[in-house]
């Protein structure tokens, strides 16, 4: 798969921004609205890929559905993550199961999780979190455990 780099840079403040912004403030949907989707083909388009989501929910729901996540699916994740997790669980017509974090490091509980897995379990959705890495490697071996392929 080849990289695409995004340079950062101060956001440029010329007049066409300015009243784009200006646009988008018209709208009570802000991160929803109708521009939403000319800005996501955009930015696909100069990226040279055919989709884009303007959204962690979005793309986290995308990833979910290709990966085989089907309604009825229960999917592991930690309880306290950013919320778009959850939400993109249950628009991808998953079940989040929700899992204890390391109070150390904010991440998923690997031993937690392993008590939770169930018939139904299809997927562990971790993050790191506050700078520390989540148990990737356990939480692999658990995942090779408890989930057909």
């Amino acid at each position: 798969m080849e990289t695409v780099e995004i340079a950062l840079s101060e956001p440029a403040r010329e007049a066409r921004e300015i009243e784009l912004v200006h646009a988008i403030l018209q709208f009570t949907r802000w991160s929803d609205g109708p521009m939403l989707a000319s800005f996501e083909a955009a930015f696909a388009g100069s990226s040279g890929r055919a989709r884009a989501e303007a959204s962690d929910t979005g793309g986290t729901r995308i990833v979910l559905r290709a990966c085989g996540i089907d309604p009825g699916d229960e999917v592991i994740c930690a309880s306290h993550p950013w919320h778009q997790v959850a939400q993109a669980n249950t628009l991808a017509g998953a079940a989040p199961v929700f899992v204890d974090i390391n109070w150390w490091s904010g991440c998923l509980e690997v031993a937690t999780a392993q008590q939770k897995t169930g018939k139904s379990t299809r997927a562990i959705l971790s993050e790191n979190a506050n700078g520390r890495l989540t148990a990737w490697g356990p939480l692999r071996e658990l995942a090779d455990e408890i989930i057909p392929v």
